[in-house]
């Protein structure tokens, strides 16, 4: 299963490389109201993972004979509402999930590999088929609907949206009249640049957080307890954590990155 788990691997590296950088109005458009979007293709191999994941389980463990059971690929599409889910929460979920696969097939013997089930599939005849055949059909399945959603979408990446200096970054803080901008986003991963102006009033962030002090110096509060920093300190904030800057020289100025699942609290 070396070869299959490895065309998995492959697929999990391609998606988290190229679909961050499609448009997203690309991932939502259906070719027809009863056709997937490509967003709501990959939620469909989400679906094909779950299920397959638990055919693979079953067919090597249970003594009798495991009888191929099918699922309905629309329906479950809309049930799990991909079409307005986070893109990032899609894609983790889908690549956690073939991970697994991969431990899971690489644990298999020849001896399991050869153990045989009835076929069932919704269209065509049913017949005996092992589960080595059913792995390898299973990452075609893969293959074909991903080829379904890069063949026609370009990654829309900048070029010189890797690098950042700290004078552009702030230039072009200054030029949005705010004491933060967004620089980049990828994933789950946001940078920003913050400069407040005397007082900070931030709120706690859904999200973790890091901060690297490209300049200046003062003091930090979190969660209780207050800290002094200067430049090239690194500080680290858990999501819904409490924290700002205080006492802080008027050259301050910080890279901000966010990264990680949103984290809510919902208040009565």
């Amino acid at each position: 299963m070396e070869k299959e788990a490895k065309r998995i691997q492959s697929n999990i590296l391609k998606v988290r490389n190229q679909i961050f950088n499609c448009p997203e109005t690309e991932l939502l458009k259906k070719s027809a109201p009863n056709k997937w979007s490509k967003k709501e293709i990959l939620g469909h191999l989400i679906d094909s993972a779950r299920f397959n994941l638990n055919r693979f389980t079953q067919i090597a463990n249970q003594p009798e004979l495991y009888t191929y059971k099918t699922y309905y690929g629309d329906e479950e599409v809309i049930l799990n509402q991909y079409q307005s889910s986070d893109l990032y929460e899609i894609v983790n979920l889908w690549q956690a999930m073939n991970r697994q696969i991969c431990k899971t097939i690489l644990h298999f013997t020849q001896e399991t590999l050869a153990k045989e089930f009835i076929y069932k599939p919704s269209l065509g005849k049913d017949g005996m088929k092992s589960l080595h055949w059913l792995i390898t059909d299973y990452v075609d399945h893969m293959d074909h609907h991903l080829h379904q959603i890069f063949e026609t979408t370009e990654p829309n990446r900048k070029a010189n949206e890797f690098q950042f200096s700290k004078d552009s970054a702030l230039q072009k803080l200054k030029d949005h009249h705010s004491p933060f901008i967004n620089l980049m986003k990828f994933a789950d991963l946001e940078i920003e640049i913050y400069q407040p102006n005397k007082v900070d009033h931030q709120t706690p962030h859904s999200r973790d957080e890091i901060y690297f002090i490209s300049s200046g110096s003062g003091e930090f509060y979190l969660e209780g307890k207050i800290v002094p920093f200067k430049e090239n300190d690194v500080l680290f904030v858990k999501a819904q954590e409490e924290h700002r800057f205080l006492n802080f020289t008027e050259d301050f100025s910080t890279w901000v990155v966010f990264y990680g699942n949103e984290t809510t609290i919902n208040k009565d």
